[in-house]
């Protein structure tokens, strides 16, 4: 499980402060939201994935983030999003 920080998946209703859990796994289908390890940035982000070749982006949603592209031998897939959690007081 991951808390959520920020908002760069809000219009697919990951909200800031959110926990989400993940299943484990280390592949993806284009499209699946996913936790994703980027070499370089030492954080997690939480995006949905689409492989273009050697290419990965990291696609957010909200219009106010751009994709990221990154090569794919530079990503790391930590796990799918099956579910959020959200505390409502």
């Amino acid at each position: 499980a991951l808390r959520v920080q920020g908002d760069s998946m809000v219009d697919a209703s990951v909200l800031d402060g959110d926990i989400v859990i993940l299943r484990h796994q280390e592949r993806a289908e284009n499209g699946e939201m996913v936790a994703a390890w980027i070499e370089g940035d030492n954080e997690t982000t939480l995006k949905r994935i689409y492989v273009h070749g050697k290419t990965v982006e990291l696609r957010p949603a909200n219009p106010n983030y751009e994709p990221k592209f990154v090569d794919a031998d530079k990503v790391s897939v930590k796990g799918k999003v099956v579910s959020v959690i959200r505390q409502l007081e």
